[in-house]
């Protein structure tokens, strides 16, 4: 007998969806067991908006997803681009490929490095130095472009959280229709809290989460770098929170 199922983002039929909803991408290293089953979330907001936001919210972490995940569930290598570095990691064997040469170069089939002219990725201000014709020295920044996909894929994390902890009859509430309408529309404009990493669960790990704050504020770790999102119809209050936060102690969060 086939169960009749609702998408807790669109609120379409999501019976025809035989997928697992993995609460963190697989490729950024989703700790087992921590998935919504199947028919939580629809064919058409699966395969199309929430595999747009996942990968959008790779390229925000860029060579943070190689340095710390060896390789997703598939045991594909975990793997990075920017326009002049490619980084793998091959069961523990990170190798970063950085074209320090005035024109183009291709390192393997289907990968083109430009040169260190030209790179205008979210890896920039490389320093590289020669240390005796042998070994090399590189020092880079990342940037973290906190664009609005970027937000949208935190929301769609935090909001299948809750959905983890309390049951998909209580997300499926008209209260998180803004949150809703937020991820898969890309509809109205929220902030979030994002600073240095805190402790907030049980014990270390490379991804943390805890229960929410009030309900509906969800405290997490992804990478090292804390994030809090609100999913409340308003933001207003993450201020309120983070204000309050610093005044115990807390981590310095900035409002994105």
């Amino acid at each position: 007998m086939k169960i009749h199922q609702i998408c807790i983002f669109c609120k379409n039929d999501s019976s025809e969806n035989t997928s697992i909803e993995h609460i963190i991408p697989e490729s950024m290293g989703c700790p087992d067991n921590f998935y919504l089953p199947r028919g939580s979330v629809c064919s058409k907001c699966n395969n199309e908006t929430l595999s747009q936001l996942d990968n959008a919210l790779k390229r925000f972490f860029g060579l943070l997803v190689p340095w710390y995940i060896l390789a997703n569930k598939k045991g594909n290598p975990a793997t990075f681009k920017s326009s002049n570095i490619f980084a793998e990691n091959k069961a523990g064997d990170l190798q970063i490929h950085l074209n320090i040469k005035g024109k183009p170069v291709q390192i393997k089939e289907g990968i083109r490095l430009k040169s260190l002219s030209q790179n205008q990725g979210v890896i920039n201000n490389i320093i590289w130095q020669d240390i005796d014709g042998i070994a090399a020295k590189i020092n880079f920044k990342q940037k973290f472009d906190m664009n609005k996909s970027v937000k949208r894929a935190l929301h769609k994390i935090a909001f299948e959280y809750l959905c983890f902890l309390k049951g998909k009859e209580y997300v499926m509430s008209c209260e998180f229709d803004c949150v809703r309408h937020f991820v898969i529309r890309n509809l109205s404009a929220r902030e979030i809290l994002m600073g240095e990493k805190y402790q907030v669960g049980d014990k270390d790990g490379l991804h943390q989460f805890k229960s929410f704050w009030g309900n509906l504020f969800l405290p997490f770790v992804l990478f090292n770098i804390s994030f809090v999102v609100s999913l409340k119809d308003s933001c207003s209050e993450l201020k309120i929170i983070n204000d309050k936060t610093k005044e115990l102690g807390g981590p310095i969060l900035n409002m994105i």
